[in-house]
């Protein structure tokens, strides 16, 4: 039977709405006999409580988000999926969405959510509302990921960029590279901030020369990858290394270089942010930052739970270490 109400149900039973809404939510002031009837009624009519209707007695709708900047990048999809397999084991189910990067769309989501009642929020968020999820986290719990929130007041889980691209760096001087440019996303966005950051610290310690023009800020983008690396040869003092911020612009610089037959690494050295997706057919095999994203997924996960069950936990930062995976495509300059 198909839109069936509370009210069919109470009516066939015999028996009030507020006393199927009281079997419905489990109340423990309902007669057993009357339950197992109102139950046997709910399943001749098949009907289906509404779980955010029920939200509205329980507080609850067993309902987690995931919010990031873009679902159609990797990164994000493997950090959800360690969510969602966490969550569903506690009897959550999740809801994700994709701000692109847009503020007014992340805070749209919100919202939109906590009208819903969802239990809790794992976000990627551009950092343009934290005071906004600062608030929301005073009801539920709100786990950052990747991006860690500038005022360092809500819960996060990230790598530490700086340090990563620190050692980037480090790892690129210790092969003799002098001109290493840095290739990433929005400089608003804090990741690209911190990596900004960990790359003039590295410059500066290994006594390199700071070149601003080795230094592009755009989007994670294939596009942006290769119009970025085009911009770098045309410098009269071309980069000998390059650090992508993320493996879509790892991948835009690859195939620049293949069509100008720029040798990788012997005329060009590449470290990525995370491995290209089919790496095993890329050659010569990337060197890349592992940024432990299953990590990310399952402490977000269980930061999340904890949370969840107690509602007064302190705030947790969690910093998860990278390193850096040799393959091919650094190479050690004369």
């Amino acid at each position: 039977m198909t839109n069936t109400t509370m009210k069919d149900v109470a009516e066939k039973a015999g028996v009030s709405t507020a006393t199927v809404s009281r079997v419905i939510n489990r109340a423990d002031n309902v007669n057993p006999e009357l339950r197992k009837k109102v139950m046997r009624v709910i399943e001749e009519l098949d009907y289906k409580p509404n779980q955010l209707a029920r939200s509205l007695k329980s507080s609850e709708t067993n309902t987690i988000a995931f919010i990031s900047s873009d679902m159609s990048n990797p990164f994000f999809i493997r950090i959800a999926k360690k969510v969602e397999e966490a969550v569903r084991k506690n009897n959550y189910t999740i809801v994700i969405g994709s701000t692109e990067d847009k503020p007014e769309i992340e805070l749209e989501y919100l919202k939109l959510l906590y009208e819903k009642r969802v239990d809790g929020i794992v976000i990627s968020s551009t950092g343009e509302n934290e005071d906004y999820l600062k608030d929301l986290s005073k009801k539920i719990p709100v786990i950052c990921v990747d991006r860690r929130p500038q005022k360092n007041n809500l819960n996060s889980v990230c790598v530490d960029k700086e340090k990563a691209t620190y050692e980037a760096v480090n790892f690129l001087t210790e092969r003799k590279h002098q001109k290493i440019a840095l290739v990433t996303g929005a400089k608003k966005i804090i990741t690209n901030y911190d990596r900004y950051v960990g790359y003039t610290k590295g410059i500066y310690d290994n006594n390199v020369a700071l070149n601003s023009d080795y230094i592009k800020f755009g989007q994670f983008s294939f596009e942006f990858g290769k119009n970025s690396l085009l911009e770098l040869l045309a410098l009269k003092e071309k980069p000998t290394a390059v650090i992508a911020g993320n493996s879509f612009i790892a991948a835009g610089i690859l195939l620049v270089a293949r069509e100008k037959n720029i040798n990788i690494p012997d005329d060009l050295s590449l470290i990525s942010f995370g491995n290209i997706s089919n790496s095993q057919l890329i050659t010569p095999s990337l060197t890349y930052i592992d940024e432990k994203v299953d990590e990310i997924g399952e402490k977000a996960s269980n930061l999340l739970l904890s949370n969840l069950n107690n509602k007064k936990s302190e705030i947790k930062h969690i910093k998860i270490k990278t390193k850096i995976n040799k393959g091919n495509s650094a190479a050690v300059l004369e």
